[in-house]
Order: C-alpha cells, then sequence, then structure tokens
C-alpha cells in the first residue's frame, strides 16, 4: 500500500535520480479524499493536516499567513498556492519553522510557499535530518539573521527555483547529495556552507546566481576521504565580500585512530565549468588559509579550514575583476579553465 500511495507525491525518488517528476495521480473521488486535504477548507492549521492526511499524500495550503511549527516525519507533499501568497512564519525563538526527520526512508516534497522568520533568534527556517529525500520547488526562505535559512543533514536534496536571503547562513550542507538549480542566493551571511566531513556528501550547483552575500558566495570543504566534492556549473557569484572558498576536511590522527585505512586522505576534487566569478570585494577563487584574511570571531568557524588539498578541474570559467584577486594562492597550477 504504502508503495502505492507514493504515487502522489509525485514520485521525488525518481527526481533525485535524474529522472524527472512523474505526472500527478488522479485519484478517484472517495479515495482522494484520504491523500488530498486542504488548509484551511479542511483544516485550520498546516500541522493539523499533516497529521491528518495519509501517507504520500497531500496537503494543499491556501493564500494566507500561518504562523506554526512544523514537523514531518512521513512522506508526503505540501503545496502552497504560490510563494507571494503563502507564508509559513516562525512562532518564536530558537525554533524551527519547518523541521523534517525520519529514521525510516521517506521521500518530502515543498513547493510554491515563503518561509520567514519574524525576527526570532537563533531560529531555522527549514531543517532537514535522517533519512529523508526532499525535493524543494519554487521557495522563499528568508530573515534567519541568526540561524540557517534551509539546513541539510539528510540522504539527498534537489531545490530548484528557490530564493534564499538574509540568513545567517542560506544553505547549510552537512550530509548527503544536493542538487541545487536555478536559485537566487543574495544578501545572506555566507551563502552555502558545505562540510562532507566523514560521509563526502556531493554537492551540484548549476545556473545559479550569489550576489552580495558578506562573509562569502560559497564555502566548500570536502571529506576526510578526498574525491569530488563539488561541480559547479553555470553559476554567477558576483559582488560578494568573498567569492568560493575551498578547502579540505584533515585531521590525519582520526583516521589513523578510527578507520585505519590509509594514511594520507585522497585530494579534494572540485569541477568548475562556465562559471562567471566576478567583482567581489576580495578573491574570486581561493583554496588556501593565506587568502582568507583578517577575520571576525563569527566568521572564523565558517572558514577555518579553507586550507589547500583541492584539485580543480573544468573550463570556461571567467575569473575577473575581483578586487583583491581573482586566484589565489597566484602560484597554484590553476588549470587552463580558470581564465586569469
Amino acid at each position: 500500500m504504502v508503495k502505492y500511495v507514493l504515487g502522489v507525491l509525485g514520485v521525488v525518488g525518481l527526481l533525485v535520480l535524474g529522472e524527472g517528476l512523474a505526472p500527478q495521480v488522479t485519484w478517484p473521488t472517495g479515495q482522494q479524499e484520504r491523500f488530498v486535504v486542504r488548509v484551511p477548507e479542511d483544516f485550520p492549521t498546516i500541522q493539523t493536516a499533516i497529521d491528518a492526511v495519509a501517507e504520500g499524500g497531500t496537503v494543499l495550503i491556501g493564500p494566507g499567513t500561518y504562523q506554526e511549527s512544523i514537523q514531518i516525519s512521513k512522506s508526503i507533499r505540501l503545496r502552497g498556492a504560490g510563494q507571494e501568497l503563502v507564508q509559513i512564519q516562525s512562532v518564536d525563538h530558537g525554533s524551527v519553522t519547518i523541521d523534517i526527520d525520519s529514521e525510516k526512508p521517506i521521500q518530502v516534497s515543498l513547493e510554491d510557499f515563503t518561509v520567514k522568520n519574524m525576527g526570532f533568534l537563533s531560529s531555522r527556517g527549514i531543517r532537514v535530518w535522517g533519512n529523508v529525500q526532499v525535493l524543494m520547488e519554487r521557495l522563499t526562505i528568508s530573515g534567519y539573521k541568526d540561524g540557517d535559512g534551509i539546513m541539510l543533514s539528510n540522504k539527498s536534496a534537489i531545490l530548484s527555483m528557490v530564493t534564499v536571503s538574509h540568513n545567517r547562513t542560506g544553505i547549510s550542507v552537512g550530509a548527503g547529495s544536493i542538487i541545487i538549480e536555478d536559485a537566487s542566493i543574495t544578501d545572506n551571511n555566507l551563502g552555502i556552507a558545505y562540510s562532507g566531513l566523514l560521509e563526502g556528501p556531493k554537492l551540484v550547483v548549476r545556473r545559479s546566481l550569489f550576489s552580495l552575500n558578506t562573509v562569502a558566495a560559497l564555502v566548500i570543504i570536502g571529506g576526510l576521504y578526498g574525491g569530488l566534492a563539488a561541480t559547479l556549473e553555470g553559476n554567477q557569484i558576483v559582488k560578494n565580500f568573498r567569492g568560493v572558498y575551498l578547502g579540505r576536511y584533515y585531521q590525519p590522527d582520526l583516521i589513523t585512530l578510527f578507520f585505519n585505512k590509509q594514511s594520507e586522505p585522497g585530494p579534494v576534487v572540485i569541477e568548475m565549468y562556465n562559471n562567471q566569478i566576478s567583482g567581489n570585494l576580495l578573491y574570486g577563487l581561493a583554496s588556501s588559509l593565506e587568502c582568507v584574511g583578517r577575520i571576525s570571531s563569527e566568521e572564523e568557524g565558517l572558514l577555518l579550514y579553507v586550507s589547500g588539498g583541492v584539485i580543480f578541474t573544468g573550463r570556461d570559467n571567467e575569473i575577473r575583476d575581483n578586487d583583491k584577486g581573482d586566484l589565489c594562492p597566484a602560484d597554484y597550477p590553476w588549470p587552463p579553465g580558470f581564465r586569469k
């Protein structure tokens, strides 16, 4: 039965594997009532609708402002009437506006609404944790100036056409395979903070805009074992304080003590194609602590592990007009596809 009803979700798992969304299922009237519920027509709040709908069902959210802290622990599709029409607001200090967490495999789709902080401290917009495949489409997440707009530490995620702005960290990634496409990541302290650590997730960012982020557009730290950490393709990374800062998480004692597999990890690999990195106040692309410069205590934890050990591949990148320099360190053997 679970396999059957997950069709309503749009088969998010297929999209995670790159196959695209399946057509929406049209249910017979009696059966549809079990799998499609509406807010506020059927239930007054989003949470009561989520609790009531069948596993794999759909919650349709009508226009309005909803002040809720939402928890999701089952496969579900949460779809609003539109980013401009539906706003889900944080309700207290330290809360997560939408919290998705499950030990069992689930698939969750979030579409067509805005998630906004109303000035509370240490809040997060959307947190995804555990054995979760998540799809986010046409979302706006903003105002989490003391926390993360989106925090991902789950199995896999696709973020498509999302707008992430005015957060301390726009998108924080700690685990999982993450694809970000056609996004606008602007006016955050840090655009994307990506740390592979032990699990070595893979990050793909395509056709996205990074601008006016006051610490850096992207900080990408590869995992202990090295390997392909991130692919950046067709992005505009312009007018940030720092552009793209890369490094590796490297503690040989941990490897020897806990893993005993190899004394030295392999290199971290970053693929870059057709990116424009220009007009940033410090370096456009950097891979060494010497490139970080003077940092505040707030920035220290974000940039601590920018420490080399990265191999770059790719072509046709336009890296120019960054105030401190385009590439740092200058004597690094940058490949031909990284135009100075």
